[in-house]
């Protein structure tokens, strides 16, 4: 089954999922009891913010606005859950005032949340191949390492593989 998405409403979901990301760090690094977990969580959320940078100056820099693309996943689905999963994660977090005791699972959204977008971004590269193939090939690379250091923290905290998966 194929998809068609504008190339617009893409780039404007995947700044939005970067933009939330940013929000959740940053919280997590506010909330945060451990400096090297803090630092981890700023350095997440900066890495994100250019990330949100790059896709707006993209959107900005040319008009996308009616240029569907077919994609054989549905990439706007992935994006849209990854938004919900982090609102719905950060929603739960205040409601019980528990950010501080949150760790493992939000280095499991973390992690989630950069497997996806690897996913997503991968897939975008062969969508948009001639367009952001460059912008995209490094995302993903910065995702690949964000999500190793995550994994990494996870090790070091001797999270077990359920509080991770």
């Amino acid at each position: 089954m194929e998809y068609y998405f504008s190339t617009y409403d893409i780039l404007r979901l995947v700044a939005k999922v970067e933009a939330h990301g940013v929000e959740l760090y940053r919280r997590l690094q506010t909330e945060s009891s451990d400096s090297k977990i803090s630092e981890m969580w700023a350095f997440f959320a900066d890495q994100e913010q250019q990330h949100e940078v790059k896709f707006l100056a993209k959107i900005a820099e040319q008009d996308t606005s009616a240029d569907p693309m077919p994609c054989s996943l549905d990439i706007q689905k992935m994006l849209k859950d990854s938004i919900s999963a982090i609102a719905k994660f950060m929603d739960a977090s205040i409601e019980s005032a528990r950010m501080t005791d949150t760790v493992s699972e939000s280095l499991a959204l973390a992690a989630e949340l950069e497997t996806t977008s690897i996913h997503v971004y991968t897939h975008m590269i062969t969508v948009y191949s001639d367009r952001f193939s460059d912008v995209l090939a490094s995302i993903v690379d910065e995702e690949r390492e964000h999500l190793r250091l995550v994994r990494s923290v996870q090790e070091r905290l001797d999270l077990s593989s359920c509080e991770r998966d």
